[in-house]
């Protein structure tokens, strides 16, 4: 089960994929308020959450996240206090270092990350352009750069993104994805070339077609969103996804399933 990885959208070193040890606390305390737990205190708040069902934490973490980034992150936990602790090392400092499974990894994204997140709603669009400013806040060097500052300038237009033009719709989706995916993973796929003495795989997806799971949600956008693939490894009963083996996703569907179990068996 553990000889081998596959690794798709998604790194630690996205800017949504880890959490500062007290940014991970305040979430937690926000998981209790939005559970009815109303307690500063730490010990307190651990009792009535190992008390919680699995549902319920789950419930109220959803409900917390936004469409492009999610509520729960790892963090570094303090091995002095934690028992049996998974992460107490910056992922950053294990690749430098070579501290990590050296097995064979398939790293993939696909190639416009962010395209649902930004057609879903109003809502969601304001929530992905402030995700994305967020994400480089602490960066004066892109803070400087024309996609940041374009983003800026949408953003400070709240009546201008209601109604924008494909080509800014564009413009949003990939500045977004490079930031909030595309970095992530393309450092992490470079640190594992550079240290992992197994073989490293990369591969980006651009895989669309006419019932592509973002256009049956309505979003009418070319490209391949995150999510999207996974009608291309399983059959979706519920989203009009044909089983026929010569069609467009049955031949695709073939391609990553036997690209995915081969990479398993062998």
């Amino acid at each position: 089960l553990f000889r081998s990885a596959i690794a798709v959208s998604g790194s630690p070193l996205n800017a949504w994929g880890f959490l500062d040890m007290s940014e991970a606390i305040a979430r937690s305390f926000s998981i209790g308020n939005a559970m009815g737990i109303e307690t500063t205190n730490a010990s307190l708040l651990l009792e009535k959450l190992y008390n919680a069902s699995a549902d319920h934490i789950t419930l109220a973490a959803t409900f917390l996240s936004t469409p492009s980034v999610p509520f729960l992150t790892p963090t570094i936990e303090n091995s002095e206090i934690a028992v049996n602790p998974i992460i107490t090392e910056c992922t950053v400092k294990k690749f430098r270092t070579g501290h990590f499974n050296h097995v064979p990894i398939i790293i993939g994204f696909v190639n416009v990350e962010t395209l649902s997140f930004v057609g879903l709603d109003i809502m969601s669009r304001i929530e992905l352009i402030d995700g994305t400013l967020a994400a480089v806040q602490n960066f004066s060097e892109l803070l400087e750069t024309q996609e940041i500052q374009y983003l800026q300038k949408i953003r400070n237009k709240t009546e201008g993104i209601i109604n924008l033009p494909n080509s800014d719709l564009y413009q949003i989706l990939n500045i977004s994805s490079d930031i909030l995916f595309n970095y992530g993973i393309d450092r992490t796929e470079r640190f594992l070339a550079a240290g992992n003495t197994a073989p490293v795989y990369y591969y980006r997806n651009s895989f669309d077609y006419s019932q592509s799971l973002h256009k049956l949600w309505g979003i009418n956008l070319n490209g391949t969103s995150h999510a999207d693939d996974i009608a291309h490894i399983f059959w979706v009963p519920n989203k009009n996804q044909s089983l026929d083996p010569l069609s467009d996703i049955g031949i695709q569907r073939g391609k990553i399933v036997r690209m995915w179990t081969n990479f398993a068996k062998y």
